[in-house]
């Protein structure tokens, strides 16, 4: 059961200061275990009322799964999904102690409410396959979902989007790796059917890193939604595929200023001068310390012209840090960009993971302290997994997911830009 209220703060509250880490080792440069998915639908529902939801999943390390649906035209809490949720739909997919990784779509032509679809770590097998364990209809429940053959390899999805095809219906795609992290690979949605497709490797053949913020689908400007996904690569640089107007896919180099190695990349993106603006961020090492690194693209008649690169320096605190997502929402009538991840563990894998956060205001971007989930354990170690935002007429309400030490999971939400709060959801 899922229960919210504790402890709120601000935006900016200031943290104990720590030293830079040492550059060494770095495990925390891999793909992020993802254990809780966050995903928006804003579907009307079966009365046809305008009705967004965030819908909230989580595994924890034995296989279970707990979830929430949060309704802006409801009682404006959070609610558990009921029946079925059943342990079979699981079977198969967390093993030895290890947490599936997990993504969501919602899709958004589902005549009698809305359907979010999971999916959760595949298995190598003589068939390999991906399992969607659940689909939500309408405001309450959970149902069985589907196995999807992929053919050519295992496959952990990492990040996924709501995005119009060619033919203007709705689709879903989920973004993941294979096993040795050097090809991409989708499962997308169409008219409640799930297919497979292998991107396979970038031009220079590099391991890639993505996370749950690494995908996108740009508001339509020319026919359909662009579709993006965006890499860090082995070889030292950002990989962005894309498709424009959804006809045709495409890899391109957006390169390397000068670090040594990036972590995981996100995608963001806003109106801008009547076009369409992508920013890529991603933290990466410069000597002994991370910095957030930027590069922008605005969309004209035939693709994006990119800026250069721009480096925004450390955190406040210099603690390395990586970032999870964004949401691009509009409180108070003004443009917010807020983007969030969490510091580095210690080599105890206990304190820090906190969470770090670099938004836009309106006017400026910002860095804003890191913040301690106020677990009350002396371990600290959260992370985050989701980033989630309702920006309708009748909500603007932006939040972030993290999981504790414990495995108690914690949102960080905000409903006009200002003011954000901690809430313990489980």
């Amino acid at each position: 059961m899922l229960k919210q209220l504790q402890w709120v703060g601000a935006r900016a509250a200031v943290s104990v200061l720590f030293g830079v880490y040492p550059l060494g080792a770095d495990s925390q440069d891999a793909h992020p275990r993802i254990t809780t998915v966050a995903v928006v639908d804003h579907q009307t529902d079966q009365y046809n009322d305008p009705d967004d939801r965030i819908a909230l999943l989580h595994a924890d390390s034995s296989g279970g799964f707990s979830e929430a649906m949060f309704n802006d035209s409801g009682s404006g809490a959070w609610n558990a999904l009921a029946w079925p949720n059943p342990v079979s739909a699981t079977d198969g997919i967390s093993r030895a102690g290890s947490p599936p990784s997990l993504a969501a779509v919602a899709d958004q032509d589902w005549g009698a409410g809305s359907i979010f679809y999971f999916a959760a770590d595949s298995t190598t097998s003589s068939t390999p396959n991906v399992r969607v364990p659940f689909f939500a209809g309408e405001d309450s429940w959970w149902w069985y979902g589907w196995t999807v053959p992929t053919s050519t390899g295992n496959m952990a999805p990492m990040t996924a989007i709501s995005y119009d095809g060619p033919d203007g219906m709705p689709r879903g795609s989920v973004f993941g790796v294979s096993n040795d992290s050097r090809s991409l690979r989708e499962l997308w949605l169409y008219q409640d059917n799930w297919s497979y497709y292998d991107h396979g490797p970038c031009p220079s053949g590099a391991t890639l890193i993505i996370g749950p913020g690494s995908s996108l689908a740009t508001a339509q400007v020319v026919g359909p939604a662009d579709v993006h996904v965006v890499a860090s690569g082995s070889d030292g640089n950002i990989w962005l595929r894309s498709t424009l107007n959804n006809h045709g896919w495409n890899w391109q180099n957006l390169g390397n200023p000068g670090w040594s190695r990036a972590r995981v990349p996100i995608l963001v993106a806003h109106p801008s001068g009547g076009t369409t603006r992508i920013h890529v961020f991603v933290p990466a090492w410069v000597g002994g310390s991370v910095h957030l690194f930027e590069r922008y693209a605005d969309r004209g008649g035939s693709g994006y012209t990119w800026a250069s690169w721009k480096d925004w320096g450390s955190s406040p605190t210099g603690e390395p840090f990586n970032l999870t997502g964004g949401v691009t929402w509009h409180p108070r009538g003004i443009m917010n960009i807020d983007m969030f991840g969490v510091t580095d563990h210690d080599s105890n894998d206990c304190h820090g993971g906190k969470l770090a956060m670099f938004y836009w205001d309106g006017g400026a971007w910002h860095w804003s302290y890191p913040e301690i989930v106020p677990s009350g354990f002396s371990c600290e170690a959260a992370q985050t997994m989701s980033v989630a935002a309702i920006d309708s007429s009748t909500m603007m309400r932006a939040g972030v997911y993290l999981e504790d030490v414990s495995g108690g999971i914690w949102e960080y939400a905000s409903t006009n830009g200002f003011a954000w709060g901690w809430h313990l959801m489980q």
